[in-house]
């Protein structure tokens, strides 16, 4: 069960175990726990605590480990998705030319808007801001068990014969021949951009609620130096296709500091109040967002 607790997003395993036990997972450092049924998440917490040197040191570690090459999109590379590393299996088109497309739900233009987020106020579209093919569609899956099938793909997308499906634990890249790394690597995006779309739409109103504050528009677009911004006359936030490599809570520390920028314009004491208020770890959780790795392009 993916949670976070101290500041940290963890995967909890209970077990039928005596002692807790905490493991930094390569590459990308996630923490997995393994605990007691009726151990109390309050001592896990303080554990997670005291142990907070030894973590941050760990993650170091790996983080100082060679870097990673840009993506070419090629087969056995590693694509970061959520903060979970997803090896990319790379597949010709003519070899699967003979495959179904049986058990798709549904096609949506690529230029189309992302669902519009619920919240108090009139709800902003979270829409995709830079400039993915022409003709490329994305395709949504029914439930496996309507398919007739147990690895149904999570997401697809399609430009031609040149697919990207996203599974648990691996994304699937069927190429016809010929194709050349820029349109590989604009189809990915374009799925990494739908599912960073999918956790804005559901975390954004969450915040909204919780601050009061909404943007008049929330946008994803291809920046490399930033990981969000907030224009604070327009009301108008940008953020950063990037952070679809990044751990859930690290996206949650993002959306939290862009929204505080509609009260505080600056990084004052008063807008890290304003954070302290409703992260309070949200220092260990930047320092997260900062150290855990990206897709390179």
């Amino acid at each position: 069960m993916k949670t976070n607790i101290a500041g940290f997003e963890v995967e909890l395993i209970r077990k039928r175990v005596k002692n807790l036990s905490v493991r930094i997972m390569p590459p990308a450092g996630e923490i997995r726990i393994s605990a007691p049924y009726a151990m109390p998440e309050t001592t896990i917490a303080a554990f997670l605590t005291e142990k907070r040197a030894w973590i941050e040191k760990s993650r170091e570690k790996l983080s100082a480990r060679a870097p990673l090459a840009p993506l070419t999109c090629s087969d056995g590379e590693i694509v970061f998705v959520e903060g979970v590393a997803r090896r990319l299996t790379v597949i010709a088109a003519d070899a699967t030319a003979a495959t179904s497309a049986a058990g798709i739900k549904s096609s949506v233009s690529a230029g189309t808007k992302a669902p519009t987020m619920a919240s108090g106020g009139a709800a902003p579209a979270i829409s995709a801001a830079s400039g993915i093919m022409a003709g490329m569609t994305i395709e949504k899956a029914t439930e496996a068990g309507k398919r007739g099938s147990d690895s149904a793909p999570e997401e697809t997308v399609k430009r031609g014969r040149l697919r990207v499906s996203l599974y648990p634990g691996k994304i699937v890249m069927t190429v016809p021949e010929g194709t050349d790394t820029a349109l590989r690597r604009a189809a990915l995006d374009k799925l990494l951009k739908e599912q960073l779309a999918k956790r804005l739409a559901e975390r954004f109103p969450v915040f909204e609620e919780m601050t009061g504050l909404h943007p008049t528009s929330v946008i994803i677009r291809d920046m490399h130096t930033r990981y969000g911004t907030c224009n604070t006359k327009t009301g108008r936030i940008a953020m950063s296709l990037t952070l679809a490599a990044k751990p859930p809570v690290c996206v949650d520390y993002v959306i939290l500091h862009e929204l505080s920028h509609l009260r505080y314009p600056d990084h004052g004491a008063l807008f890290k109040a304003h954070l302290d208020r409703y992260m309070p770890h949200w220092r260990e959780i930047k320092k997260l967002l900062n150290s855990t790795p990206e897709n390179v392009r």
